[in-house]
């Protein structure tokens, strides 16, 4: 399934407007207390979420979970080795961040820079490999 980079306006019109209503959005420079992200930027990014969920990457017909199944044996490898550096939910050092973050990126068609600190994408992140790491090992 080809995914858009960019939502459609109307799904930014609500996702900037339920940013603006939120306690945590400052409007002096237009970012969210959160994850630091400028919202008039990540509210237009399909691949982007709220860090607390008002609104979701997929609320548009887009759900990139799905992309976990019939992955290449190589990439299953890479989430079964990584992820016992990132279960806790924080990973062990630099180069594993950038690790899980790459691969989640490959997996997912992601678009997340590997030297973010932004707590909402490294969460998305650790998420879609751990639900990765979780569906394989029920296998």
């Amino acid at each position: 399934m080809s995914k858009p980079f960019f939502v459609p306006s109307e799904v930014y019109e609500k996702r900037i407007t339920q940013c603006k209503s939120c306690e945590y959005y400052q409007s002096l420079l237009g970012n969210c207390k959160i994850c630091g992200c400028f919202m008039k930027i990540k509210a237009r990014i399909s691949q982007q979420h709220c860090p607390k969920y008002f609104w979701k990457m997929h609320d548009f017909g887009y759900d990139p979970q799905e992309l976990t199944k019939d992955l290449p044996q190589d990439l299953i490898d890479e989430v079964r080795k990584i992820y016992p550096d990132i279960k806790t939910g924080k990973a062990k050092d630099q180069a594993t961040k950038r690790k899980m973050i790459e691969l989640y990126n490959i997996i997912y068609g992601g678009q997340y820079n590997t030297t973010t600190n932004c707590s909402g994408c490294l969460n998305t992140c650790f998420k879609g490999i751990s639900k990765i790491y979780h569906y394989y090992e029920e296998l």
